[in-house]
């Protein structure tokens, strides 16, 4: 566990993160990017839920999800957050490969 925290503290400083840090606080000081961005990542949360259980999207929270998107692209904070949120996210994934990789969870 030592390490985990180790690892925890690098991510910290990563560049990734730190770009996610400073999107997140220059979205709080908008109110409504805020809560389109709120409204985004629930409905994301709920239609990745839905792929895990293999269940078809709903159209019209993906026609939300798509609007909302869109409403949040169209403005500076929103796509900076959106976009440090994917790189941070992407990093995350490639350590959870890197640590994952030799336990072989995914082979039965």
């Amino acid at each position: 566990m030592d390490t985990a925290r180790k690892l925890s503290g690098e991510l910290l400083k990563s560049p990734e993160y730190l770009e996610y840090k400073r999107a997140k606080e220059e979205l709080s000081n908008d109110e409504y990017v805020s809560s389109l961005v709120r409204a985004y990542n629930a409905l994301e949360m709920s239609l990745n839920m839905g792929s895990v259980i293999e269940k078809e999207p709903d159209s019209l929270n993906t026609k939300r999800f798509e609007e909302l998107s869109s409403l949040i692209y169209e403005t500076r904070e929103g796509s900076a957050y959106l976009l440090a949120k994917m790189r941070l996210q992407s990093l995350m994934g490639e350590v959870f490969s890197i640590i994952s990789g030799p336990i072989d969870f995914f082979n039965l």
